[in-house]
């Protein structure tokens, strides 16, 4: 005993190093473990482009009207495992063995409403597990109806104190960012149009991080105890349209994952 390494030196040093640690100089691989012992699992990022590579996000319900391909692109070549399931099919079923797969839960427009079953567990996996969830609205998929859609919405948030309120904005603005949140860093300029507004139900951490005339909330930042919940209240920002035409896009969306994602999990510390 005492010899780590297994080279029969006695010295306790596991992976060889001299140091007597079983730490290595890095991550080595997507596996669950901290390999290099400095507290975050998996954080790595070969591209050096601030994304971690090890990062698995799943979304729940269907795309927008409109081409989303750099948005798919995006998510893609940041090295990320991106699964998409819209709810339609069945056995499509939201518990903890489907969100175990991930880290990042990303919600679009929801075909269907959630069971009680199923808020709860998304609930459970954020409070208690540390992962992260992010919603958008304003599909417009019901005949200009925004009720089916904001309330399918609103029964994953009601478990965390937020809700979408009233009914689509109509016309085309530019959210206004408020600094100092992580989420917001380097991000001035997103279109919104026919979002639905972000509203806090219950008291607890939460922060907007953007506004529209009128002192509408466009965003939200919720934290739990272990895991966040970042709230959104239009769906432009996946489409091509707007990835081609404000350059703030792409910085939110990374802004976005790397916050809400576990804060144990995939940092990448720069």
């Amino acid at each position: 005993d005492g010899d780590g390494d297994g080279d029969g030196d006695g010295d306790g040093d596991g992976d060889g190093d001299g140091d007597g640690d079983n730490c290595l100089d890095a991550e080595v691989a997507c596996d669950g473990l901290d390999e290099d012992c400095n507290g975050i699992i998996d954080d790595i990022d070969e591209g050096g482009d601030g994304f971690c590579d090890c990062l698995n996000i799943g979304i729940i319900g269907k795309k927008g009207f409109a081409p989303a391909s750099n948005f798919e692109a995006f998510l893609e070549g940041k090295g990320t495992v991106v699964e998409r399931t819209t709810l339609e099919n069945p056995g499509d079923t939201v518990d903890a063995a489907f969100l175990g797969k991930y880290e990042v839960l990303l919600v679009e427009y929801l075909p269907r409403a959630l069971t009680a079953a199923e808020t709860t567990a998304i609930h459970d996996w954020v409070a208690s597990d540390g992962r992260g969830v992010i919603t958008l609205i304003g599909y417009n998929f019901d005949n200009n109806n925004p009720a089916p859609e904001r309330d399918r919405a609103n029964g994953i948030l009601d478990e965390f104190g937020l809700a979408y309120q009233g009914g689509y904005i109509l016309g085309q603005m530019t959210a206004t960012f408020v600094p100092g949140h992580p989420t917001t860093n380097g991000v001035t300029s997103i279109n919104y149009i026919g979002g639905i507004a972000v509203g806090v139900t219950q008291p607890g951490d939460n922060t907007t991080i953007a506004t529209l005339v009128g002192n509408q909330t466009a965003g939200v930042a919720h934290q739990t105890a272990e895991g966040r919940v970042l709230v959104w209240g239009d769906e432009w920002l996946t489409f091509d349209s707007d990835w081609q035409g404000y350059p703030d896009v792409e910085p939110f969306w990374q802004n976005m994952f790397n916050w809400v994602q576990p804060q144990d999990f995939c940092q990448v510390i720069e």
